[in-house]
Protein backbone atom coordinates (compact mmCIF):
# COMPACT_ATOMS: atom_id res chain seq x y z
CA UNK A 1 0.00 0.00 0.00
CA UNK A 2 1.22 3.76 -1.02
CA UNK A 3 2.43 5.98 1.86
CA UNK A 4 -0.23 8.46 2.83
CA UNK A 5 2.38 11.26 3.11
CA UNK A 6 3.96 10.32 -0.50
CA UNK A 7 0.47 10.43 -1.48
CA UNK A 8 -0.44 13.92 0.07
CA UNK A 9 2.61 15.24 -1.90
CA UNK A 10 1.29 13.80 -5.07
CA UNK A 11 -2.35 15.19 -4.30
CA UNK A 12 -0.78 18.54 -3.93
CA UNK A 13 2.17 19.09 -5.95
CA UNK A 14 0.07 20.06 -9.06
CA UNK A 15 -2.25 23.04 -7.76
CA UNK A 16 0.80 23.85 -5.19
CA UNK A 17 2.92 24.05 -8.25
CA UNK A 18 0.54 26.12 -9.77
CA UNK A 19 0.37 28.57 -6.93
CA UNK A 20 3.82 29.55 -6.13
CA UNK A 21 3.83 30.68 -9.55
CA UNK A 22 1.12 32.38 -9.63
CA UNK A 23 1.32 36.60 -9.32
CA UNK A 24 -2.02 38.14 -9.45
CA UNK A 25 -0.38 41.52 -9.82
CA UNK A 26 1.52 40.97 -12.81
CA UNK A 27 -1.97 38.73 -14.26
CA UNK A 28 -3.65 42.16 -13.74
CA UNK A 29 -0.99 44.50 -15.53
CA UNK A 30 -0.73 42.03 -18.79
CA UNK A 31 -4.47 42.03 -18.51
CA UNK A 32 -4.69 46.02 -18.44
CA UNK A 33 -2.01 46.34 -21.04
CA UNK A 34 -4.52 45.50 -23.73
CA UNK A 35 -6.92 48.35 -22.62
CA UNK A 36 -6.78 51.76 -23.92
CA UNK A 37 -5.32 54.40 -21.73
CA UNK A 38 -9.22 55.89 -20.68
CA UNK A 39 -10.17 51.82 -20.04
CA UNK A 40 -7.15 51.23 -17.79
CA UNK A 41 -7.29 54.82 -15.88
CA UNK A 42 -10.92 54.36 -14.92
CA UNK A 43 -10.55 50.39 -13.60
CA UNK A 44 -7.47 51.02 -12.06
CA UNK A 45 -8.82 54.18 -9.42
CA UNK A 46 -12.36 52.59 -9.38
CA UNK A 47 -10.29 49.27 -7.77
CA UNK A 48 -7.30 50.10 -6.92
CA UNK A 49 -5.17 47.89 -8.97
CA UNK A 50 -2.73 47.09 -9.94
CA UNK A 51 -0.66 49.67 -7.90
CA UNK A 52 -2.62 48.31 -4.30
CA UNK A 53 -3.76 51.48 -3.59
CA UNK A 54 -7.24 52.41 -2.28
CA UNK A 55 -10.19 53.08 -4.79
CA UNK A 56 -11.83 56.39 -5.65
CA UNK A 57 -15.64 56.51 -5.73
CA UNK A 58 -17.33 57.30 -9.13
CA UNK A 59 -17.76 60.81 -8.46
CA UNK A 60 -14.19 61.77 -7.59
CA UNK A 61 -13.28 59.84 -10.92
CA UNK A 62 -15.86 61.47 -13.27
CA UNK A 63 -14.62 65.13 -11.59
CA UNK A 64 -10.77 64.05 -12.23
CA UNK A 65 -11.88 62.88 -16.09
CA UNK A 66 -14.71 65.72 -16.21
CA UNK A 67 -17.22 63.66 -16.97
CA UNK A 68 -20.45 62.22 -15.12
CA UNK A 69 -20.57 59.18 -12.39
CA UNK A 70 -22.63 57.70 -14.70
CA UNK A 71 -20.59 57.76 -17.02
CA UNK A 72 -17.73 56.78 -15.61
CA UNK A 73 -20.11 53.45 -13.84
CA UNK A 74 -20.48 52.91 -17.68
CA UNK A 75 -16.71 52.84 -18.95
CA UNK A 76 -16.21 50.46 -15.54
CA UNK A 77 -18.90 48.25 -16.53
CA UNK A 78 -18.10 47.17 -20.41
CA UNK A 79 -14.47 47.70 -19.33
CA UNK A 80 -14.72 45.48 -16.94
CA UNK A 81 -16.61 42.84 -18.90
CA UNK A 82 -13.60 43.90 -21.67
CA UNK A 83 -11.22 42.10 -19.53
CA UNK A 84 -13.16 39.12 -18.76
CA UNK A 85 -13.55 38.33 -22.25
CA UNK A 86 -9.47 39.01 -21.99
CA UNK A 87 -8.98 37.00 -19.23
CA UNK A 88 -10.45 33.55 -21.10
CA UNK A 89 -7.31 33.34 -23.35
CA UNK A 90 -4.63 34.08 -20.58
CA UNK A 91 -2.59 31.14 -19.63
CA UNK A 92 -1.93 32.81 -15.56
CA UNK A 93 -5.89 33.07 -15.53
CA UNK A 94 -6.72 29.79 -16.65
CA UNK A 95 -4.13 28.40 -14.10
CA UNK A 96 -5.73 30.38 -11.23
CA UNK A 97 -9.36 28.91 -12.75
CA UNK A 98 -7.49 25.55 -12.25
CA UNK A 99 -6.62 26.54 -8.44
CA UNK A 100 -9.92 28.01 -7.49
CA UNK A 101 -11.72 24.74 -8.55
CA UNK A 102 -9.37 22.65 -6.94
CA UNK A 103 -9.19 24.13 -3.73
CA UNK A 104 -12.93 24.90 -3.39
CA UNK A 105 -13.30 21.21 -4.19
CA UNK A 106 -10.88 19.87 -1.71
CA UNK A 107 -12.53 22.20 0.97
CA UNK A 108 -16.09 20.89 -0.26
CA UNK A 109 -17.19 23.49 -2.24
CA UNK A 110 -16.95 26.81 0.17
CA UNK A 111 -13.70 28.71 1.76
CA UNK A 112 -14.34 31.55 4.71
CA UNK A 113 -12.64 34.34 2.28
CA UNK A 114 -9.36 34.96 4.30
CA UNK A 115 -8.47 31.51 4.63
CA UNK A 116 -8.74 30.69 0.51
CA UNK A 117 -7.13 34.10 -0.20
CA UNK A 118 -4.56 32.86 2.36
CA UNK A 119 -4.18 29.07 0.74
CA UNK A 120 -3.60 30.98 -2.71
CA UNK A 121 -0.88 33.66 -1.94
CA UNK A 122 1.05 31.67 0.45
CA UNK A 123 1.66 28.50 -0.92
CA UNK A 124 3.98 26.41 0.31
CA UNK A 125 7.59 27.16 -1.28
CA UNK A 126 6.51 30.79 -2.56
CA UNK A 127 9.02 33.80 -2.37
CA UNK A 128 8.28 35.95 0.97
CA UNK A 129 6.86 39.41 0.46
CA UNK A 130 6.62 41.93 2.46
CA UNK A 131 2.97 43.08 4.09
CA UNK A 132 2.81 45.99 1.35
CA UNK A 133 2.67 43.23 -1.24
CA UNK A 134 0.63 41.18 0.02
CA UNK A 135 -1.33 43.79 0.68
CA UNK A 136 -0.86 44.40 -2.78
CA UNK A 137 -1.59 40.99 -4.83
CA UNK A 138 -4.41 40.24 -2.23
CA UNK A 139 -6.58 43.30 -3.60
CA UNK A 140 -5.47 42.07 -7.06
CA UNK A 141 -6.16 38.58 -6.37
CA UNK A 142 -10.03 39.77 -5.34
CA UNK A 143 -10.23 41.73 -8.09
CA UNK A 144 -9.72 38.93 -10.24
CA UNK A 145 -11.86 36.68 -8.38
CA UNK A 146 -15.14 39.34 -7.35
CA UNK A 147 -15.05 41.19 -10.91
CA UNK A 148 -13.02 38.62 -13.68
CA UNK A 149 -14.12 35.05 -12.30
CA UNK A 150 -17.84 35.48 -10.81
CA UNK A 151 -18.76 32.99 -13.13
CA UNK A 152 -16.70 30.06 -11.69
CA UNK A 153 -16.02 31.56 -8.24
CA UNK A 154 -19.27 33.40 -5.82
CA UNK A 155 -19.16 35.50 -3.22
CA UNK A 156 -21.38 34.99 -0.02
CA UNK A 157 -21.85 37.87 2.22
CA UNK A 158 -21.43 36.78 6.20
CA UNK A 159 -24.77 35.50 8.22
CA UNK A 160 -24.84 34.99 11.84
CA UNK A 161 -23.41 31.19 11.10
CA UNK A 162 -20.90 32.27 8.50
CA UNK A 163 -18.08 34.16 7.95
CA UNK A 164 -17.77 35.61 4.39
CA UNK A 165 -17.14 32.52 1.54
CA UNK A 166 -16.08 31.99 -1.34
CA UNK A 167 -18.13 29.42 -3.54
CA UNK A 168 -18.08 27.10 -6.15
CA UNK A 169 -21.20 28.53 -8.33
CA UNK A 170 -23.67 26.54 -7.75
CA UNK A 171 -22.26 25.29 -4.48
CA UNK A 172 -24.76 24.44 -1.95
CA UNK A 173 -24.18 25.72 1.62
CA UNK A 174 -26.35 23.25 4.19
CA UNK A 175 -23.65 20.65 4.80
CA UNK A 176 -21.22 23.55 5.65
CA UNK A 177 -23.65 25.02 8.19
CA UNK A 178 -23.92 21.98 9.76
CA UNK A 179 -20.42 21.28 9.72
CA UNK A 180 -19.87 24.48 11.23
CA UNK A 181 -22.52 24.63 13.41
CA UNK A 182 -21.31 21.35 14.90
CA UNK A 183 -17.46 23.22 15.70
CA UNK A 184 -19.59 25.58 17.23
CA UNK A 185 -21.94 23.41 19.46
CA UNK A 186 -18.10 20.73 20.43
CA UNK A 187 -16.59 23.87 21.46
CA UNK A 188 -19.59 25.16 23.49
CA UNK A 189 -19.23 22.40 25.67
CA UNK A 190 -15.97 24.17 27.15
CA UNK A 191 -14.43 27.17 28.38
CA UNK A 192 -10.70 26.74 27.49
CA UNK A 193 -9.35 27.34 23.42
CA UNK A 194 -8.33 24.35 21.74
CA UNK A 195 -5.70 23.34 19.72
CA UNK A 196 -6.45 22.39 15.98
CA UNK A 197 -5.42 19.13 16.88
CA UNK A 198 -7.18 18.56 20.23
CA UNK A 199 -10.38 20.18 18.85
CA UNK A 200 -10.52 17.83 15.28
CA UNK A 201 -9.98 14.77 17.69
CA UNK A 202 -13.06 15.95 19.51
CA UNK A 203 -15.22 16.36 16.18
CA UNK A 204 -14.02 12.80 15.02
CA UNK A 205 -15.56 11.67 18.37
CA UNK A 206 -19.28 13.64 17.53
CA UNK A 207 -22.59 11.53 16.30
CA UNK A 208 -22.42 14.52 13.79
CA UNK A 209 -19.43 12.93 11.95
CA UNK A 210 -19.53 9.94 12.77
CA UNK A 211 -23.22 10.21 10.49
CA UNK A 212 -21.74 12.44 7.67
CA UNK A 213 -18.03 11.38 7.16
CA UNK A 214 -18.75 10.39 3.75
CA UNK A 215 -20.20 13.50 2.66
CA UNK A 216 -18.17 16.04 5.40
CA UNK A 217 -14.31 14.84 4.09
CA UNK A 218 -13.88 11.55 1.56
CA UNK A 219 -15.92 12.69 -0.92
CA UNK A 220 -13.68 16.70 -0.53
CA UNK A 221 -10.52 14.11 -0.51
CA UNK A 222 -11.44 11.90 -3.55
CA UNK A 223 -12.44 15.28 -5.53
CA UNK A 224 -9.23 16.60 -4.82
CA UNK A 225 -7.46 13.30 -5.73
CA UNK A 226 -9.14 13.27 -8.97
CA UNK A 227 -8.17 16.84 -10.01
CA UNK A 228 -4.32 15.90 -9.07
CA UNK A 229 -4.42 12.90 -11.54
CA UNK A 230 -3.74 10.49 -8.80
CA UNK A 231 -3.48 7.15 -9.61
CA UNK A 232 -4.80 5.05 -6.85
CA UNK A 233 -8.08 6.80 -5.22
CA UNK A 234 -8.65 3.87 -2.98
CA UNK A 235 -5.76 4.66 -0.43
CA UNK A 236 -7.05 5.51 2.63
CA UNK A 237 -7.59 8.98 3.58
CA UNK A 238 -4.61 10.56 6.35
CA UNK A 239 -5.37 12.44 8.60
CA UNK A 240 -3.83 15.43 7.21
CA UNK A 241 -6.52 15.27 4.50
CA UNK A 242 -9.46 15.01 6.63
CA UNK A 243 -7.56 18.02 9.13
CA UNK A 244 -7.22 20.21 5.59
CA UNK A 245 -11.26 19.91 5.21
CA UNK A 246 -12.17 20.36 8.65
CA UNK A 247 -9.56 22.93 9.21
CA UNK A 248 -12.37 24.83 6.44
CA UNK A 249 -15.20 24.05 8.02
CA UNK A 250 -14.25 25.88 11.48
CA UNK A 251 -12.73 28.69 9.98
CA UNK A 252 -15.96 29.76 8.40
CA UNK A 253 -17.95 29.79 11.45
CA UNK A 254 -18.53 32.69 12.35
CA UNK A 255 -19.07 32.87 16.30
CA UNK A 256 -15.67 31.13 16.25
CA UNK A 257 -12.01 32.87 15.68
CA UNK A 258 -7.95 31.73 16.36
CA UNK A 259 -6.06 33.45 19.30
CA UNK A 260 -2.71 34.30 18.34
CA UNK A 261 -1.42 30.72 19.79
CA UNK A 262 -3.67 29.39 16.55
CA UNK A 263 -5.73 28.23 19.18
CA UNK A 264 -9.93 28.23 18.82
CA UNK A 265 -12.57 29.35 20.48
CA UNK A 266 -15.23 31.98 20.45
CA UNK A 267 -14.41 35.15 19.67
CA UNK A 268 -16.29 36.85 23.02
CA UNK A 269 -13.76 34.73 25.12
CA UNK A 270 -10.91 37.03 26.09
CA UNK A 271 -8.86 34.17 26.09
CA UNK A 272 -9.19 34.17 21.88
CA UNK A 273 -9.74 38.32 21.82
CA UNK A 274 -8.85 39.65 25.00
CA UNK A 275 -9.35 43.23 24.73
CA UNK A 276 -8.50 44.83 28.31
CA UNK A 277 -4.87 44.21 29.50
CA UNK A 278 -5.47 41.66 32.13
CA UNK A 279 -6.79 39.26 30.06
CA UNK A 280 -3.38 39.60 27.43
CA UNK A 281 -1.93 39.67 30.27
CA UNK A 282 -3.22 35.91 31.39
CA UNK A 283 -3.11 34.74 28.35
CA UNK A 284 0.72 35.21 27.77
CA UNK A 285 1.26 33.61 31.30
CA UNK A 286 -0.99 30.89 30.20
CA UNK A 287 0.76 30.07 27.52
CA UNK A 288 4.18 31.07 28.69
CA UNK A 289 3.49 27.98 31.43
CA UNK A 290 6.27 29.54 34.21
CA UNK A 291 6.30 32.58 36.20
CA UNK A 292 7.67 35.75 34.24
CA UNK A 293 9.23 38.93 35.50
CA UNK A 294 6.59 42.42 35.01
CA UNK A 295 9.26 43.86 32.40
CA UNK A 296 8.68 40.26 30.55
CA UNK A 297 5.46 40.34 30.42
CA UNK A 298 4.85 43.96 28.50
CA UNK A 299 7.27 42.77 25.98
CA UNK A 300 5.72 39.87 25.17
CA UNK A 301 2.27 41.30 25.03
CA UNK A 302 3.54 43.91 22.92
CA UNK A 303 5.34 41.28 20.76
CA UNK A 304 2.28 39.42 20.32
CA UNK A 305 1.13 42.21 18.24
CA UNK A 306 -3.27 42.00 20.11
CA UNK A 307 -3.70 45.57 19.13
CA UNK A 308 -1.89 49.05 18.71
CA UNK A 309 -2.15 49.93 22.21
CA UNK A 310 1.58 49.78 23.75
CA UNK A 311 2.03 47.72 27.01
CA UNK A 312 4.05 49.71 29.27
CA UNK A 313 5.52 47.83 32.01
CA UNK A 314 4.37 50.48 34.74
CA UNK A 315 0.40 49.87 33.73
CA UNK A 316 1.40 46.27 33.66
CA UNK A 317 2.47 45.68 36.53
CA UNK A 318 0.03 47.74 38.58
CA UNK A 319 -3.20 44.91 36.46
CA UNK A 320 -0.91 42.28 38.16
CA UNK A 321 -1.62 43.76 41.36
CA UNK A 322 -4.82 44.56 40.99
CA UNK A 323 -5.78 41.31 39.53
CA UNK A 324 -6.34 38.31 41.84
CA UNK A 325 -5.64 35.61 38.91
CA UNK A 326 -1.70 36.44 39.46
CA UNK A 327 0.18 35.74 42.51
CA UNK A 328 3.62 37.49 42.99
CA UNK A 329 6.05 34.66 43.91
CA UNK A 330 9.47 36.60 43.55
CA UNK A 331 10.83 39.88 43.04
CA UNK A 332 8.60 41.28 40.65
CA UNK A 333 7.60 37.99 38.93
CA UNK A 334 4.14 36.95 38.72
CA UNK A 335 2.11 33.59 38.35
CA UNK A 336 -1.25 32.42 37.39
CA UNK A 337 -3.23 31.50 40.72
CA UNK A 338 -4.53 28.49 39.14
CA UNK A 339 -1.10 27.17 38.61
CA UNK A 340 -0.98 26.54 42.73
CA UNK A 341 0.79 29.91 44.29
CA UNK A 342 -0.31 31.48 46.92
CA UNK A 343 0.36 34.72 47.94
CA UNK A 344 1.71 36.31 51.00
CA UNK A 345 4.62 35.86 52.78
CA UNK A 346 6.62 32.84 52.40
CA UNK A 347 5.68 32.03 56.05
CA UNK A 348 2.62 32.31 55.23
CA UNK A 349 3.00 30.58 51.99
CA UNK A 350 4.72 27.55 54.88
CA UNK A 351 1.56 27.72 57.32
CA UNK A 352 -0.74 27.06 54.37
CA UNK A 353 1.53 23.85 52.77
CA UNK A 354 1.58 22.21 56.66
CA UNK A 355 -2.44 23.45 56.96
CA UNK A 356 -3.13 20.93 53.77
CA UNK A 357 -0.67 18.12 53.91
CA UNK A 358 0.32 17.96 57.75
CA UNK A 359 3.49 17.67 59.29
CA UNK A 360 6.49 17.64 56.68
CA UNK A 361 10.49 17.26 57.05
CA UNK A 362 12.42 20.40 56.16
CA UNK A 363 13.04 19.20 52.71
CA UNK A 364 10.12 18.55 52.17
CA UNK A 365 8.72 21.51 52.51
CA UNK A 366 11.42 23.37 50.72
CA UNK A 367 10.16 21.47 47.92
CA UNK A 368 6.62 22.51 48.48
CA UNK A 369 7.51 26.11 49.00
CA UNK A 370 9.44 26.49 45.57
CA UNK A 371 6.53 24.84 43.85
CA UNK A 372 4.53 27.79 44.98
CA UNK A 373 7.06 30.75 45.15
CA UNK A 374 10.54 31.32 43.55
CA UNK A 375 12.60 32.43 46.86
CA UNK A 376 15.92 31.35 47.91
CA UNK A 377 16.12 27.94 50.20
CA UNK A 378 17.83 29.86 52.77
CA UNK A 379 14.64 32.33 52.86
CA UNK A 380 12.62 29.31 54.03
CA UNK A 381 15.28 27.83 56.09
CA UNK A 382 15.13 31.29 58.23
CA UNK A 383 11.26 30.99 57.54
CA UNK A 384 11.06 27.98 59.56
CA UNK A 385 13.21 29.22 62.80
CA UNK A 386 10.38 31.43 63.66
CA UNK A 387 9.43 29.81 66.79
CA UNK A 388 5.65 31.51 67.22
CA UNK A 389 4.67 29.90 63.94
CA UNK A 390 6.75 26.26 64.01
CA UNK A 391 7.80 23.91 65.92
CA UNK A 392 9.09 20.33 65.83
CA UNK A 393 7.47 16.71 66.30
CA UNK A 394 9.23 14.20 68.13
CA UNK A 395 10.27 12.95 64.45
CA UNK A 396 11.92 15.84 63.59
CA UNK A 397 9.23 17.03 60.93
CA UNK A 398 7.76 20.81 61.18
CA UNK A 399 4.20 21.44 62.28
CA UNK A 400 2.45 25.00 63.36
CA UNK A 401 2.64 26.02 67.25
CA UNK A 402 -0.75 25.46 68.82
CA UNK A 403 -2.31 28.63 70.07
CA UNK A 404 -3.46 28.86 73.32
Amino acid sequence: MADSSILDRIITQRHVDEMRSFDPVHTITNLFSELTDRERSVLTKRYGVPQGVAPATLEHIGLELNVTRERIRQIARSTTEKVRILAQRDDDVKQLVRTIEHLLRRYGGAVEEFFFINEILTAEGTVIISPAEKTRAEQCLRFLLEEILNDVVGKVAATSELKPLYVLVGSDLTLLKRAAGEFVRVLSEGTTPLTDVALFEKYCQTDFYAAEQSKLVHDPIRFARQFGDVADLDVPVSKAEVHGVLMAYVAAAAPLDRNIFGEWGFSSWPTVRPRRMNDKIYLILKHEGKPLHFTEISARVNAAGFDKKVAKPPSVHNELILDKRFVLVGRGTYALREWGYRPGTVSDVIVAIVKEKGALTREQLVSAVLARRIVKQQTIHLALLNRSLFEKDSDGRYTLVEKK
